[in-house]
């Protein structure tokens, strides 16, 4: 039975961030406040295209690409097309059908042209977002953007007990692999182990390049115990896989179950600790630092049962 106890997912790490570090605000009551800025810009505007017919339209303008600026894009969009309705009217009315047709063409121009200039802002700016906490090699996520997620997940943790463990591990003999195939042969096995990993992992797990050949995996809602399969689990897949181009390859596992009032640089140092264990022991092997205790598992080589840890 598969360890992970869920579905295997594309063996291609996802690019997109699941969990955006900015805060996110959203609700009518975000956008409420804003909106009152528009109450008297739309009574001057209609009371002008009113008073002054074709003159007070060109009021309309401004009030359009402040819309924009003021409101959710959804919601700037039905008002901005609202004003075109009306002023489109009024002149229609008063002046007659082709003006009221050229302002509408004319408004429905520029509501057009806003809309794909902060669609292209907001495409740029999720971009940069993601470069900012994404290793551009691996796909995986960086040590900032790992940082802020064991910061939240520890203060989860000690406001609502739910667990998270964390998983270190790196390459064993990296330095004779990138010998041996050449770096750019050492990055395609970077690559493939983070693919790997990526697509044994759920979702809401996170993958991290901490740096050279050493990553992390953040695994939400998981036990010690869990986490000690997962990793065994893992070790086992990248030592079947094979590489292409560099034969057997192997990773060494650290993993530490965050406590209760721990900081985020105790947590990584735990399980920092247990992943130079595992190496002492000979690698391509799994420790462990128990909650709550000094004490470290080891897997046993070749065993292949969910469990197969003992103290040393």
């Amino acid at each position: 039975m598969d360890v992970l106890n869920r579905p295997r997912r594309s063996s291609a790490p996802s690019l997109n961030p699941p969990r955006s570090t900015s805060r996110q605000v959203s609700g009518t009551g975000a956008a409420f406040a804003p909106a009152l800025l528009l109450v008297p810009i739309a009574a001057g505007v209609a009371t002008s295209l009113a008073t002054e017919g074709i003159d007070g339209v060109f009021w309309c303008y401004p009030a359009v690409v402040l819309s924009y600026f003021v409101l959710p894009t959804g919601a700037a969009a039905a008002c901005s097309v609202a004003q075109l309705a009306l002023a489109a009217a009024i002149v229609d009315r008063a002046v007659g059908a082709d003006p009221a047709i050229r302002l509408a063409l004319s408004l429905g121009v520029v509501i057009a042209v806003v809309t794909v200039m902060l669609n292209m802002r907001g495409s740029v700016q999720r971009r940069l977002a993601e470069e900012a906490i994404t290793d551009p090699l691996t796909g995986a996520f960086n040590r900032r953007h790992m940082d802020a997620c064991l910061r939240t997940a520890i203060e989860r943790r000690d406001r609502t007990a739910e667990p998270a463990s964390l998983l270190v591990f790196d390459v064993d003999h990296f330095k004779a692999i990138n010998d041996a195939v050449g770096h750019l042969g050492g990055d395609d096995v970077l690559k493939a182990i983070v693919a790997l990993v990526a697509g044994r992992a759920r979702k809401l797990d996170v993958l991290f390049r901490i740096g050279g050949e050493e990553f992390a995996l953040l695994l939400a809602g998981a036990r010690y115990a869990h986490a000690l399969a997962v990793a065994e689990d893992l070790r086992a897949v990248v030592e079947r896989a094979g590489l292409p181009g560099a034969g057997a390859v192997s990773i060494s596992v650290g993993v530490s179950e965050v406590r209760r009032g721990q900081s985020a640089s105790d947590w990584i140092e735990e399980a920092d600790a247990a992943l130079y264990r595992a190496k002492r022991w000979g690698r391509n092997r799994v420790a462990g630092s128990a909650p709550g205790t000094a004490g470290l598992m080891r897997a046993r080589r070749g065993e292949k049962r969910i469990g197969a840890f003992e103290p040393i």
